[in-house]
């Protein structure tokens, strides 16, 4: 039984001793997460990464948000996080193993993107002419760690809005490219990378199906807090159902439009990158047969936006 496999008891009593390295090793031969889909193992994993950043985090954070020092310690295991550079020996690679699984531990999410926060606050022209290259590593992993662990984490959080909006203060730090092409990969990649995201995406369209098919005028402010609610953890797939009902009814778009007030800035920002990603869609034909009107589709998009 997978309660008694000595590979994941092997794992979790390294993690709690602060062995990574030798965890890791053992991590690498078994199928990609399985590991860390065991609770005790993602509960080491995550007390390990609480303990790599508490000195800084306890640095930059605001006094309300650093609340107590972190009660567990190690006496051996890799060296705690004093300056940015840190986080790429250790702490970057133990978010990775995580994945998803991030999202067992929402408080250590909110630490992680905190420290991103500020590291991008404090190092606004990383990328310019004067590169370090220790604090390029870290602003490279950040972008990975949004794209393959936040991200991902984000999605198994249901309706979580104080996370979704802490990844939103991370990202509007980022170009609007480099904010498009993760929101790209989220909605079109990540989704498929693991069994427990296929089944968010499934659950997130089968509510938002439900919610469209009572959208109406009358019970506009219920229905849009119940989208509200759902583009805080899967905008992007949210969005793409809505937009494709857009197209083919057009009486759907004022109550639509009258049900986005509620959304969170992030989720406006996904929006407005799935509105250019359906305008710019090669295979569908902008013109009708005729060649000389605009096709049906196009026109309630244009309308809607």
């Amino acid at each position: 039984h997978k309660k008694f496999n000595q590979k994941f008891g092997l794992c979790h009593t390294l993690l709690l001793v602060g062995a990574w390295s030798q965890a890791k090793e053992t991590m690498d031969k078994l199928p990609k997460f399985a590991a860390v889909s065991e609770q005790p193992v993602v509960e080491a994993m995550c007390k390990l990464i609480h303990v790599l950043i508490e000195p800084i985090y306890r640095q930059y954070s605001s006094k309300a948000a650093r609340g107590r020092p972190y009660p567990y310690k190690l006496s051996t295991g890799p060296e705690q996080c004093k300056v940015f550079g840190d986080l790429t020996d250790c702490v970057f690679p133990l978010l990775f193993n995580l994945g998803p699984y991030l999202s067992f531990d929402p408080i250590l999410m909110a630490k992680v993107i905190r420290v991103g926060r500020t590291f991008l606050k404090e190092n606004p022209n990383v990328t310019g002419q004067d590169k370090d290259v220790k604090l390029l590593a870290v602003w490279n992993g950040l972008i990975e760690l949004v794209d393959q662990v936040l991200f991902p984490s984000l999605s198994l959080l249901e309706c979580n809005p104080s996370i979704a909006e802490e990844v939103w203060i991370l990202l509007k730090a980022f170009p609007y490219n480099i904010r498009y092409c993760l929101y790209g990969r989220w909605k079109n990649q990540s989704y498929n990378l693991h069994p427990k995201l296929i089944d968010a995406r499934a659950k997130t369209i089968k509510k938002a199906k439900y919610i469209a098919k009572r959208l109406s005028k009358e019970n506009v402010k219920q229905s849009g807090r119940q989208i509200g609610k759902l583009s805080h953890s899967n905008p992007g797939v949210l969005f793409e159902y809505i937009l494709s009902q857009i197209q083919k009814y057009d009486n759907f778009i004022g109550p639509v439009v009258d049900s986005l007030k509620y959304l969170t800035p992030m989720s406006y920002d996904v929006l407005a990158y799935c509105i250019i990603e359906a305008l710019a869609n090669p295979e569908k034909e902008r013109l009708k047969l005729d060649d000389t009107n605009i096709s049906e589709w196009l026109k309630s998009k244009l309308l809607f936006v």
